[in-house]
């Protein structure tokens, strides 16, 4: 396979020791081999970085980079760029989990159609890699649709940077850095396309599930008011359809979602 077909993964991480082996696990058994897996360490005060060296002798293809500071996922991920040598962008966070055919997939999709950014549908799971309630089914987004939906789980997301330049990353703290990044691209004209079958799973920690969800709903209400793209009135709908979508995500039944369950299985209860 060509070296413009390699496929950087970006891996910011903190304090992420309990999981972080499950997730490299499952980038281990892609069975799409063309990738460099680019680990951040964000000053992490457990045996994060620790994990990460025990895969990187093992396999030259995984990096970890020590952050000289705490900067924040935004910062590690930027530092993340600085290194990175692939073609084509993918994310996964030091909690999060693929499926085995995710980057063979994916990769395939954007190459066979010439699409700069995609997307896949995805699942939540558990601490301990059970399938929680919760689904997002993926459908094509510009920048207006994505407003109503914001539907795009990072993990889930992939760029063709020959086409798109170095990805629009917010560094500062405070922000929804994915958001932004997203609809930088999207206001660009670029559209993500979505490839409707479930190949990423998002994990919900139980300091997530107990998380403020007045302050999440005030910070993102602020942010769409100040998308001076929209009328605003259209940054109020927007974002009502947004709350809504946030909600049903969360609680969509699953139980009939055909997916591959056999990383889940593999990895289930075996984090450090």
């Amino acid at each position: 396979m060509s070296e413009e077909d390699k496929i950087s993964i970006i891996t910011p991480a903190y304090n992420c020791e309990k999981y972080l082996e499950s997730t490299i696990k499952s980038v281990l058994k892609q069975t799409y081999k063309n990738w460099e897996m680019i680990i951040v360490d964000d000053k992490s005060t457990d045996n994060t970085y620790n994990v990460a060296m025990e895969y990187a002798k093992k396999d030259p293809r995984i990096k970890v980079i020590k952050a000289e500071e705490n900067g924040g996922p935004g910062a590690a991920r930027n530092i993340a760029f600085d290194n990175a040598a692939g073609r084509y962008y993918a994310f996964i966070d030091a909690d999060d989990i693929w499926a085995p055919e995710r980057l063979e997939k994916q990769h395939g999709f954007m190459k066979d159609n010439g699409y700069a950014l995609s997307h896949s549908s995805f699942i939540f799971i558990d601490e301990n890699n059970n399938p929680k309630k919760g689904y997002m089914k993926a459908s094509d987004l510009d920048y207006k649709s994505y407003m109503k939906d914001t539907q795009i789980s990072l993990d889930a997301f992939m760029m063709d940077v020959s086409k798109t330049g170095r990805p629009p990353m917010p560094k500062e703290r405070g922000v929804r850095e994915d958001l932004e990044m997203h609809l930088a691209l999207l206001k660009r004209g670029f559209t993500s396309y979505a490839l409707d079958e479930v190949l990423s799973f998002y994990r919900i920690r139980g300091n997530q599930e107990s998380a403020n969800k007045a302050t999440m709903a005030r910070m993102m209400l602020k942010r769409y008011m100040q998308e001076k793209n929209l009328a605003p009135h259209k940054r109020l709908l927007r974002f009502g359809h947004y709350a809504v979508n946030a909600v049903a995500k969360r609680i969509k039944d699953n139980k009939n979602v055909n997916f591959n369950k056999s990383i889940l299985e593999e990895l289930k209860n075996k984090e450090r």
